[in-house]
């Protein structure tokens, strides 16, 4: 069962910003971190009913501290599954903050 980019990206994108296993993101925030990195609205949108459809994620309605309603995006199991089998399209390890590993790149003078 492949993925197109979309899809993958969208998983890539939920299970980053997703603080815990379970954990749901609004689907505002999931929407906005992918017009961010490039994705076209309607590719989000097809992208994400594929994954409704194939039970990858999940969408449910939240309740905010004023009581009103949003909606959530969670990846569900079969979504987690996916994404350990394929872990090889995503990108798991990250390459650092850009801090220099060697000591001796550091700079000597500190700006304050």
């Amino acid at each position: 069962m492949e993925a197109d980019d979309a899809e993958t990206a969208l998983l890539g994108i939920l299970g980053n910003q997703t603080e815990i296993l379970g954990g749901a993101l609004a689907l505002w925030s999931l929407k906005n971190a992918a017009e961010q990195s490039g994705l076209p609205m309607m590719q989000v949108n097809l992208g994400l009913k594929r994954l409704m459809a194939r039970e990858f994620v999940v969408v449910s309605e939240e309740h905010d501290h004023n009581g009103e309603d949003y909606r959530v995006v969670c990846i569900a199991d079969t979504g987690w599954t996916f994404i350990d089998e394929n872990e090889h399209t995503f990108a798991l390890h990250g390459a650092g903050r850009g801090r220099p590993s060697d000591p001796e790149e550091f700079e000597d003078d500190i700006p304050f």
